[in-house]
């Protein structure tokens, strides 16, 4: 707290004012990242006749394009690096961000299988292969290898490639 005071150009205790703890900032963060990252997934946002890898490409992959410029990527490995000491960290995120995507993400899917545009069932028992090229590239290009960052939304569209048909 005493961190984001400093940037923040603030006396140490003003934070404690607006947030009473470190995860109540946290969370307030979370929010804010959310209110500006959130992507529209929701199946009834699809255009009539439109596939639903297509309905993928068209809203998640601009997200996944700028995912790192936009501070979400940051996010996210906060969350991993901190989760483990923080667990209410992750339950924030989980809550907020992970788990209403991810239940967007199952109906979709469910709706591909129904409409025949699935390679392989498989994503219907584990949807979270959609979204797993993105944590890697996270963890990629924050953890693993700085050097050389992998481009996550090229990563996202050739799971796409590889998970529907065309």
């Amino acid at each position: 707290m005493d961190a984001v005071a400093r940037r923040a150009g603030v006396a140490k205790g003003t934070p404690y004012r607006y947030f009473p703890t470190k995860e109540a900032l946290f969370e307030g963060v979370v929010r804010q990242e959310i209110a500006g990252a959130v992507v529209d997934v929701n199946a009834a946002n699809r255009a009539p006749g439109e596939k639903v890898g297509a309905f993928l490409r068209r809203t998640m992959s601009p997200a996944m394009q700028v995912v790192e410029r936009q501070g979400r990527a940051a996010l996210a490995r906060l969350v991993l690096t901190e989760g483990v000491r923080f667990p209410v960290l992750v339950e924030i995120y989980r809550r907020e961000m992970f788990d209403p995507l991810l239940n967007q993400l199952r109906n979709l899917v469910r709706s591909a299988r129904e409409e025949g545009e699935l390679k392989s069932d498989a994503l219907v028992d584990n949807p979270e292969l959609l979204i797993a090229p993105i944590w890697y590239g996270i963890v990629h290009n924050g953890l693993l290898d700085r050097s050389q960052p992998l481009d996550i939304g090229a990563l996202f569209d050739a799971n796409l490639d590889l998970l529907f048909e065309e």
